[in-house]
């Protein structure tokens, strides 16, 4: 894997203004061996407005400047599609993509109203191909929370009923509902903590990770044939896909929730990872004709290095999206830089989402975005 110069120094001060973001974030794309498709922009805390700010300004210029024409976000990948709706082909309201498009409640985030209003307002009179889009990049997941795989399984598998012969399309639907059972079961907020409350290791559940994988191979051989027809139809495969890709993961999940092992907890966030990874894999492929994708996550999701949590009596690793994407082929075309706030300069309390830097971490990274909160009223920030 290539793997790109680490640049820890772009020469920026507190205070400084966006012609001095928009030359630093030059500096660091000339440095660069090989343009990225992808690009992270990752945050070291959520729900300060400071960083996804951040992210509004520098995406602006990279669409301005670079041809960027997409934007992809830690939020639900099938719920952004609201948000891309709207800003593309205004669908719906504000105020009802904001509230359907972004998931883990960051459609009340004063700076992604800001990007909404900002991006349909960019795109409004330009040709499609030439629209900024929205993406999300993670699994539905909330903290807790593991939904059923019912809807994802068979939206995956309608849509090839719908384009193939029964014989090309793995299972019968009516099958498959019958293997889903009860969503209630696959729901159950206990089995997050209590594996002996999880259904992923069941007999029906085994056979559904079989049948998720088979349907999701049968999208990869008859990729060609599935996507021609046009931009419409292309979308309809992307969405369908998406579902699929959806399906086994969940069903990856609730496995992982079912598991006893040691490590049981690295696990479950593992395949989280591992689902973002994929769908960034997927954007990278969709949109690399059109330009790169900046991406917005936390840091830990972004970095190449491996992740990990300390927590009073436990430690927890995992290999997340960024680290994943770094070891495909897709690796040289990624770059990452990291946010970073002075732990004296975030809000009280500080947010549970915190998790400093420490020097392990820059091995992970190719700039650090230092983000001064008092300067805010200025336009300051700094990338260093």
């Amino acid at each position: 894997m290539i793997r790109p110069p680490t640049v820890h120094d772009l020469g920026l001060r507190p205070g400084d203004g966006p012609a001095e973001l928009a030359s630093a974030v030059d500096r660091l794309l000339a440095a660069l061996p090989l343009p990225p498709l992808l690009l992270g922009l990752g945050e070291p805390t959520h729900g300060v407005e400071e960083f996804p700010r951040l992210r509004n300004d520098m995406l602006f210029h990279l669409v301005r400047h670079h041809g960027y024409r997409s934007l992809a976000v830690e939020s639900d990948w099938l719920a952004a599609t609201a948000v891309n709706d709207h800003i593309t082909a205004g669908a719906g309201d504000l105020d009802q993509a904001l509230a359907t498009g972004f998931s883990h409640g960051w459609g009340g985030s004063p700076a992604n109203r800001e990007l909404v209003v900002r991006l349909r307002e960019y795109n409004t009179g330009r040709d499609p191909a030439d629209q900024v889009r929205f993406h999300g990049f993670d699994a539905p997941l909330e903290q807790g929370d593991h939904p059923s795989p019912r809807a994802a399984l068979l939206a995956a598998h309608a849509y090839l009923a719908e384009r193939l012969p029964a014989h090309s399309v793995p299972y019968e639907a009516r099958r498959l509902r019958e293997l889903l059972g009860d969503d209630g079961d696959w729901t159950d907020p206990a089995a997050f903590m209590d594996p002996a409350r999880a259904v992923g290791d069941s007999e029906q559940a085994r056979t559904l990770r079989l049948a998720a994988h088979d349907v999701l191979a049968v999208y990869e051989s008859e990729l060609p044939g599935l996507r021609r027809g046009g931009t419409g139809e292309s979308a309809a495969f992307d969405h369908a896909y998406a579902h699929a890709r959806t399906a086994k993961g969940l069903l990856r999940y609730h496995a992982a929730l079912a598991s006893t092992a040691p490590d049981r907890m690295s696990g479950i966030i593992a395949v989280r990872g591992a689902m973002m990874a994929e769908n960034l894999l997927a954007l990278a492929a969709t949109e690399a004709r059109r330009g790169p994708c900046l991406v917005f996550a936390h840091n830990r999701h972004l970095q190449r290095n491996e992740a990990v949590m300390a927590f009073p009596g436990t430690e927890l690793r995992w290999w997340g999206a960024g680290a994943l994407v770094s070891a495909s082929a897709v690796g040289p075309r990624y770059a990452f830089v990291a946010a970073h706030l002075d732990p004296g300069s975030l809000p009280e309390p500080v947010p549970m989402s915190y998790l400093p830097m420490d020097e392990a971490d820059r091995e992970g990274m190719d700039a650090i975005a230092y983000v001064g909160r008092e300067e805010r009223e200025e336009s300051g920030r700094s990338v260093r």
